[in-house]
């Protein structure tokens, strides 16, 4: 692997234990740079989760996002959808819990997130 990944991964891992211990603000700086370095899905969902702990919702939006670009995976669908949800943005909130629910048809995040835009 090249230096850049190798960096990233390193400050990945320590973002990772800050996030495993409660310490959001700091896990969201070490992503940021891990992402700097070499951008990877999982990083930035990390730093997208981060900002959901810490109310940041809009900050959320932009890793979530990049996320998805870079992996096909549910679980940043998923918090994308949550994340819409708390900003009381309908729209954006159902079309991305039902993305999810296309690839996971059991997913409870969507399907929470779909039933509570009723109440919004």
């Amino acid at each position: 692997m090249n230096e850049n990944y190798d960096q990233s991964f390193e400050l990945y891992e320590e973002g990772k234990k800050a996030f495993d211990k409660g310490q959001f603000e700091s896990a969201v700086k070490l992503f940021k740079e891990s992402n700097e370095c070499y951008p990877h899905f999982k990083t930035l969902e990390l730093w997208g989760e981060a900002e959901i702990q810490q109310c940041n919702f809009k900050n959320a939006i932009t890793p979530l996002a990049a996320a998805i670009s870079l992996n096909s995976g549910i679980r940043a669908l998923s918090l994308l959808a949550s994340t819409f949800l708390a900003l009381k943005d309908k729209g954006n909130s159902e079309k991305f819990a039902l993305l999810t629910l296309e690839k996971a048809p059991n997913n409870k995040l969507a399907k929470n997130v779909l039933l509570s835009i009723e109440k919004i």
